[in-house]
């Protein structure tokens, strides 16, 4: 992070080093509100420096180091992505983010192999809230002009991802984590283990194969 800073700002400052070390605090309930800019702009005054929306704006940019580089894709993921894209389906990136912004997540996925399966791209940094605020959800429909209930999530998160669907009248896949042991709360509408076994439910949901 520090030598992306470097390379945005073509120099070393002292404030470097606290600002990535700094743990900024997720988006939370009750309102759910994504306020990076604003927190990072905040830490500056902090350490006397005073940054612009600008100046806050590309330190994010440097910060959001890519996906490519800090991920391994799940096993199956990026086939599943395909044949899901292949039946027709449109298909949004909807992501809780602290750093990357719509353009970051693009360009993470796009890297890792997924272009041309995505129509649209939205992050907790850009619309201001974090799922499972209604307004990630939303975003996402309008970039498909898509109704809730012909929508669906895909997500490991009963709480952000479930729940927010639920809220605005989307069913839900639920990706359940192998360690996971609390109460399933709110019921998806399916579960799954792996992504091998998310295609068929999509093709079953759209009447793939029905006579």
């Amino acid at each position: 992070m520090i030598e992306r800073l470097r390379a945005a700002f073509g120099a070393d400052h002292p404030w470097f080093a606290p600002l990535a070390s700094h743990r900024f605090v997720d988006a939370d309930g009750p309102t759910w509100e994504q306020r990076t800019v604003e927190a990072v702009a905040e830490l500056l005054a902090e350490l006397g420096v005073q940054a612009s929306v600008d100046d806050a704006e590309r330190i994010c940019r440097a910060c959001a180091i890519p996906l490519s580089q800090a991920v391994e894709l799940a096993n199956g993921a990026l086939d599943a992505i395909r044949t899901i894209h292949d039946l027709g389906v449109r298909m949004v990136i909807c992501s809780n983010t602290i750093w990357r912004n719509d353009a970051d997540s693009r360009r993470d996925w796009e890297e890792l192999g997924f272009g041309g399966c995505f129509d649209g791209y939205v992050t907790s940094h850009d619309t201001g809230f974090a799922k499972p605020h209604r307004a990630m959800f939303e975003r996402a429909l309008a970039l498909v002009d898509g109704h809730p209930s012909r929508a669906a999530i895909i997500g490991d998160r009963l709480d952000l991802d479930a729940a927010g669907a639920d809220a605005v009248g989307m069913r839900s896949i639920w990706m359940r984590p192998p360690d996971f042991a609390g109460r399933v709360d709110p019921i998806p509408d399916a579960e799954v283990t792996s992504w091998a076994e998310v295609p068929p439910i999509v093709a079953r949901w759209m009447g793939v194969g029905r006579r």
